[in-house]
């Protein structure tokens, strides 16, 4: 059971420690749940309050909010489980999936392989790495649920599955000496805050490729659409970089308590990168889905409607 929290237990407190540790082995779906939170109850009210613009703009961009937070954390769901699995599994026993000359390039002199950032660095590149695989399949699902949402209508979606020896395959890529050395080299960025951001471009892009060819939407219904989501992904980006960087010396302090209070804890690597995960996902979700829909709202409401009056004249 867990006692109370206070300031000198706080950061090996057993809720704290097991939240950072599941962002960590289960990044995918942590940030895909968070996305889905924060679009079920943050998204509408910003939505809301976007000034000067149509009621069925408005509910344009609130279906699109909420149907890509949702098929995010079903496909992010379906398709990370094995991924995730099968990572924990090549956690636990390394020599059995990975060559003796891979754990030795990656441990950078570390006895245990798990503590390394190069190893991390390739196992969260699995984890977070599937928005890009699923961007397109996630488009698609949008572009359904979307035009039966705006016109009432009961949407049915197939679910995917996966099978296969998982972790074979991320094992064989791991050994890759080319995938080894562009993780030595990648170790020390900020790639948790750069995966999460080139999965929101990909998929940002896939949607607009396929809502442009939509035929169950209005051309109206497809430039909100389009124009939202480039406008939010766009000051996402902009302002999601920006507080992460200004964040990062209140971080460094946070992981120094942390690692203090846990610096036996064989799980400490863990609570690190879950942490980055966590701070991530929050700074990028409150502005995503709290602040920019103000503005994303309107402006594309503004910019379809400015271009039909274009192309009447």
């Amino acid at each position: 059971m867990i006692g109370k929290i206070t300031s000198s237990n706080f950061y090996n407190n057993k809720l704290l420690t097991q939240t950072l540790k599941f962002a960590s082995e289960n990044s995918a779906i942590y940030t895909a749940g968070a996305s889905f939170g924060f679009a079920s109850v943050v998204r509408p009210v910003s939505t809301l309050l976007a000034p000067k613009t149509d009621k069925e703009d408005k509910k344009i961009s609130f279906a699109k909010s909420i149907s890509s937070a949702f098929s995010g954390f079903l496909f992010m769901s379906l398709a990370s489980i094995p991924f995730s699995k099968a990572i924990k599994n090549i956690d636990k026993n390394p020599l059995k999936y990975l060559k003796p000359e891979t754990i030795k390039n990656l441990s950078n002199g570390l006895n245990n392989i798990n503590d390394s950032k190069s190893y991390k660095f390739l196992t969260q590149l699995f984890k977070l790495g599937l928005g890009f695989l699923l961007a397109y399949p996630k488009a698609l699902v949008n572009n359904k649920i979307i035009p039966d949402f705006l016109n009432n209508d009961k949407n049915k979606e197939n679910k995917p599955s996966f099978t296969g020896k998982v972790e074979k395959i991320i094992a064989l890529a791991i050994d890759n000496k080319e995938m080894q050395t562009f993780a030595n080299k990648m170790k020390n960025t900020n790639y948790t805050t750069h995966l999460i951001a080139l999965g929101d471009i990909f998929s940002t892009f896939a949607f607009m490729n396929i809502t442009s060819k939509n035929k169950k939407l209005s051309n109206h219904q497809k430039k909100v659409l389009n124009y939202n989501s480039l406008i939010s992904t766009g000051l996402c980006l902009a302002a999601g970089y920006s507080l992460d960087k200004i964040s990062d010396k209140n971080m460094d302090k946070f992981i120094k308590n942390l690692t203090k209070a846990n610096k036996n804890s064989p799980d400490l690597a863990k609570y690190i990168e879950g942490s980055k995960i966590i701070k991530t996902s929050l700074i990028f979700g409150l502005v995503y889905y709290g602040l920019i829909p103000i503005f994303s709202t309107y402006l594309s409401s503004k910019l379809a409607k400015n271009n039909n009056d274009e192309i009447k004249k």
